[in-house]
């Protein structure tokens, strides 16, 4: 390829989740495209990171790619269908 790409892989494990400040970064994953709002990336990057939360205890991965939403795994399809009844008019 002509052009060069970087790849940078970071994993963090918490003991729980107030150990982050989770709410503070999905405000920042969320105003990515938005520069007045705060809290932000540092604008610097021309991509920014992915961020994947991970539950191991309910086998769920969720990936919150902007404001426009995020990617879910589940790990069986009984998680999936009762999180499908829950959520069934949040979900498109």
């Amino acid at each position: 390829m002509d052009e060069e790409e970087q790849v940078s892989e970071y994993a963090v494990l918490l003991p729980n989740k107030n150990a982050l400040d989770y709410k503070r970064l999905i405000k920042a994953i969320c105003h990515q495209d938005f520069p007045p709002l705060q809290p932000r990336f540092r604008q610097t990057y021309t991509d920014y990171p992915e961020v994947f939360f991970v539950n191991v205890d309910q086998k769920i991965v969720m990936n919150i790619y902007d404001d426009r939403g995020c990617f879910l795994l589940f790990g069986d399809s009984v998680t999936y269908d009762v999180f499908k009844k829950k959520y069934r008019n949040d979900i498109s």
